[in-house]
């Protein structure tokens, strides 16, 4: 794979599984913040501030806990699917249980940023 196309791969934002069950997401984690917040989402990347340190999951813990919370989505139906040792993170949506379509997600969380 060349240098280009490595950059290419990581440029992709967001990415819809092929059965249209769920939605991925990049996000950017700040962990150690006085309190959390969704403070952007720039070209499809969330960026989060977390109120936990990066120490034992305890961000990770928290960023599924009030990402559930502010965007009305049960727990289980948020998972980390990479970055769980990096502020960079790809979280996975399951939207068919939660019986939203991707634009409800993304509806949600710009009513956040307001």
């Amino acid at each position: 794979m060349s240098s280009s196309t490595k950059n290419d791969s990581k440029k992709k934002t967001t990415i819809n599984d092929q059965e249209q069950n769920s939605v991925k997401i990049y996000i950017d984690v700040r962990p150690n913040a006085k309190e959390s917040s969704i403070e952007s989402f720039q070209d499809n990347v969330l960026s989060v501030r977390i109120d936990q340190p990066p120490i034992d999951g305890a961000a990770n813990k928290e960023l599924i806990e009030f990402l559930s919370k502010e965007l009305s989505i049960k727990k289980r139906n948020i998972n980390l699917d990479k970055g769980s040792k990096s502020r960079n993170k790809l979280l996975v949506f399951d939207i068919e249980n939660e019986s939203i379509t991707k634009d409800q997600l993304f509806q949600r969380i710009e009513n956040k940023l307001k």
